[in-house]
């Protein structure tokens, strides 16, 4: 008898916990062993293949018109939002492993676009908003400390941010604390004659008021980099547009991921001036920044749209729409995982017969396919066989759901590997027998508790073949739903004691 495990190259069980399902948006070492992994494990879905050439056309007219460009990579949990932009990361940055992965998709791009990117010399920076530091640091820090981290990286000057009122309130501190003796130690210093002169420098222009800001930390013997952020968020982004040219970078690409996690932190006049900060940066009102800047931003889609019991996140939503309206958008749709699945995990040792097992289960029950599949296509099934189409789109609602570390992929391989590695071929695995492995105690966020109801029905088995996959209706959204009566119904319960007892 033939199984899963002889049919397909699976992990050991001891590997799984080792393999890397989650990808975090971070620089690596574009020679080193991860960055070949990443790239050898992306799977190229439809969306990719029509979303990367438009992205990467988009880029060089603007680059080419020296303007602004902001896009929202939106999709599920687990879509592929990080690992996207993480290979357009490489791709810009000129990392041999990604420009040589052999899709069609990347071939066709090189001819294209890799000599103009390679000569725009755009300098990549990330950010994983759940990593920056502080609880209340706020995005125009965030993005600063990024941006110094990606030039440290490439062994360039580090960009000097001020926060000039502060330090000049500063000065006006010590003058009323300790009177004229503060004026004369500057006159000493050669940094200011009188109070008549600071006053005047006060009232001045910019360049006047941040070279006595200057002065003063010098004086302090404190470092600059560290003083804090001028509140003038356009007036700090066109600085640093000036910085990256004087560097040698024609432009600016900022990777902002996790950002909707991070915001649904703040609250009041923080939330709002975040997303305003945001919206600055591909909107503004100052003329023709120094070198241009690009932004992407990994946007979750709204779990309303999966549980609309739990949880309200519409004001995020439409306070972005409102504000961000200059933001283009990459959609990947939720059938995102069903390619990722069969490229990353169903990957055949035996082709022909796993060809052979489907052909012979839609013969088998040709006249219940469509009840069978739940609504998916038989193309479907071939893609994800040995599971069922109805596991994989319940996947896609309630990983959001699990701790991060429990993805999709992961799961599913615990399911092959762990749970049912003798699995006949040319059978399913059982999907309802699946909630233990996608459930268990410790696998749902301690922020996000609900109780989830196990209400399979094991004592009958006389209602229509394979009725577990027949989950998807629009009232079944909320999770104790999804959990208990997307696979079941107690009035028609499965045929099959397998499906259900597993």
């Amino acid at each position: 008898m033939t199984t899963i495990s002889d049919a397909f190259d699976l992990p050991l069980a001891e590997d799984i916990r080792a393999m890397g399902f989650v990808v975090k948006l971070r620089e690596s070492d574009p020679t080193g062993p991860e960055v070949q992994k990443l790239v050898q494990d992306y799977v190229v879905t439809p969306a990719v293949a029509a979303e990367l050439p438009r992205i990467l056309d988009d880029m060089r007219q603007v680059f080419n018109r020296g303007e602004e460009y902001g896009r929202f990579i939106h999709g599920s949990f687990g879509s592929g939002k990080s690992h996207f932009m993480t290979m357009l990361s490489l791709l810009i940055e000129g990392v041999e492993a990604a420009w040589s992965k052999p899709d069609p998709t990347f071939v066709s791009l090189r001819p294209k676009h890799r000599d103009w990117l390679s000569g725009a010399n755009l300098l990549v920076v990330r950010l994983h908003m759940l990593s920056v530091r502080g609880k209340d640091t706020s995005l125009d820090r965030a993005v600063y400390e990024a941006f110094n981290a990606a030039l440290k990286r490439r062994g360039k000057a580090a960009f000097e941010f001020l926060n000039v009122d502060g330090l000049l309130d500063e000065i006006r501190r010590e003058a009323a604390e300790y009177g004229d003796l503060v004026w004369a130690r500057l006159s000493q210093a050669n940094i200011l004659g009188s109070r008549a002169e600071f006053e005047s420098i006060v009232a001045g222009g910019p360049k006047g008021r941040e070279r006595l800001a200057r002065a003063w930390l010098t004086f302090k013997g404190r470092d600059v980099a560290q003083a804090g952020i001028d509140p003038r968020w356009t007036e700090g982004i066109r600085r640093m547009g000036a910085h990256a040219k004087a560097q040698g970078f024609g432009g600016i690409v900022l990777m902002i991921d996790e950002f909707l996690l991070w915001l649904a932190e703040k609250s009041g006049q923080e939330f709002v001036r975040e997303i305003n900060d945001l919206n600055v940066i591909v909107d503004h009102t100052t003329g023709q920044r120094p070198a241009p800047v690009f932004v992407f931003v990994a946007r979750q889609r709204n779990l309303q749209e999966f549980f609309p019991d739990l949880v309200d996140e519409s004001k995020i939503h439409e306070h972005i729409d409102h504000h961000a309206k200059r933001f283009e958008l990459t959609r990947l749709q939720d059938v995102e995982l069903r390619h990722i699945v069969k490229g990353r995990v169903l990957r055949p040792k035996l082709p022909d017969a796993v060809a052979a097992a489907v052909a012979e289960l839609g013969a088998r029950h040709d006249k219940i396919l469509p009840a069978l599949l739940a609504g998916a296509d038989h193309a479907y099934l071939t893609d994800v066989y040995p599971f069922h189409p109805a596991l994989i789109e319940m996947l896609v609602d309630v990983t959001s759901l699990m701790q991060r570390e429990r993805s999709a992929l992961r799961l599913l391989y615990e399911l092959l590997v762990v749970h049912y590695p003798h699995l006949p071929l040319g059978e399913f695995l059982p999907v309802g027998s699946a909630f233990d492995a996608i459930f268990p105690a410790s696998g749902v966020e301690a922020s996000k508790k609900l109780s989830f109801s196990k209400t399979f029905t094991t004592s009958t088995t006389t209602a229509s073949p394979w009725r577990c996959g027949r989950w998807w209706t629009t009232q079944q959204r909320t999770l104790t739903r999804a959990a208990a009566a997307r696979w079941t119904s107690s009035s028609r319960p499965c045929c099959s004691p397998r499906c259900l007892r597993g």
